[in-house]
C-alpha cells in the first residue's frame, strides 16, 4: 500500500509554495473569527489539531491563550518552532491527542477527511470530545461536498496563486473523495486524497461523538452556510 500521502506532502516546500500563493494571508482574520466563536477573552487552554506550522497557534498564544499544537509532520513542527514560537508543539496523530484538558479544540483549514474512512474521522472527533472540559468548544473549519460540486471540474488546471504551479484532479462522487495532484513549476508532482463530507454527514458525526449544541456557519466570521461558502461547525461537550 505504501506510505499515506500526507507523510511527505506537508514539508517546507508545501509551506513556502502555499504562502507564496497567498493561502495563509487571512490568518489574523481567521484567528479573530475563532476567538469570536469561542468567546475567548484570554487564558483559554486550546488544542490546535493539526497545527501545521503554527500560524493560528502562534497568534492565539500571543493573544494570551495556553496553546498546544499537535501535528504528525516533523517538518511542519520544526517550522512552527522557528516562525511561531510560544505554543507547546507535540508530534502525534490527531486521533490520539494529548490528554489536556482543553477549553477549546480547533480543526481548521480543511484538515479532516485524510484517513481511509469515516470511522477513523469519527474516532478523531470522539478523541477531541474526550479531552475537552464540560461545556468545552470544538470548532471545525473545512470545505464541504456541496461547495465542491459547484466548483469542481474534472481535469481542469487551477493555478496555485502566481507560483507557476497548478492543481488538478477529479472527484469520486460515490465515495466523496477528491483525488488531486499538485504540479510545481519545475514539473514535480505531489498527490493528495481527501474525503469531502456534506454538512449533514459531518454534523451527524459530531453529534455521534457526543457533542451538543451543534451550530453551523458559512465561515469563521459567522453567516449562513450555503453551497457558495465553506463550512464551520461549533459544538459543545455536554
Amino acid at each position: 500500500m505504501g506510505d499515506p500521502w500526507w507523510d511527505g506532502f506537508f514539508d517546507r516546500r508545501y509551506t513556502d509554495e502555499w504562502a507564496a500563493a497567498g493561502a495563509f494571508d487571512a490568518t489574523a482574520q481567521e484567528v479573530a473569527g475563532v476567538l469570536a466563536l469561542v468567546g475567548g477573552a484570554g487564558g483559554l487552554r486550546i488544542l490546535d489539531v493539526p497545527c501545521g506550522f503554527g500560524r493560528h497557534a502562534g497568534l492565539l498564544h500571543a493573544a494570551g491563550h495556553e496553546v498546544t499544537g499537535l501535528d504528525l509532520s516533523a517538518d511542519q513542527l520544526a517550522i512552527a518552532a522557528e516562525r511561531n514560537p510560544g505554543p507547546s508543539y507535540v508530534r502525534g496523530d490527531m486521533r490520539r491527542p494529548p490528554p489536556g484538558p482543553y477549553d477549546v479544540v480547533l480543526n481548521l483549514f480543511s484538515s479532516i477527511g485524510y484517513v481511509d474512512d469515516d470511522v477513523e474521522d469519527l474516532a478523531a472527533i470522539r478523541a477531541w470530545h474526550e479531552v475537552l472540559v464540560p461545556d468545552g468548544v470544538l470548532v471545525i473549519e473545512t470545505n464541504h461536498r456541496d461547495r465542491l460540486a459547484k466548483i469542481a471540474e474534472d481535469g481542469a488546471e487551477h493555478p496555485i496563486g502566481t507560483t507557476g504551479g497548478v492543481e488538478f484532479g477529479h472527484v469520486d462522487w460515490v465515495t466523496g473523495r477528491a483525488h488531486r495532484t499538485v504540479r510545481f513549476v519545475d514539473g514535480t508532482e505531489r498527490h493528495f486524497d481527501v474525503r469531502m463530507y456534506t454538512a449533514t454527514e459531518l454534523v451527524g458525526m459530531v453529534r455521534e461523538a457526543g457533542f451538543a449544541e451543534v451550530e453551523v456557519f458559512g465561515g469563521l466570521e459567522g453567516g449562513p452556510l450555503s453551497p457558495d461558502t465553506r463550512l464551520v461547525i461549533r459544538a459543545r461537550r455536554r
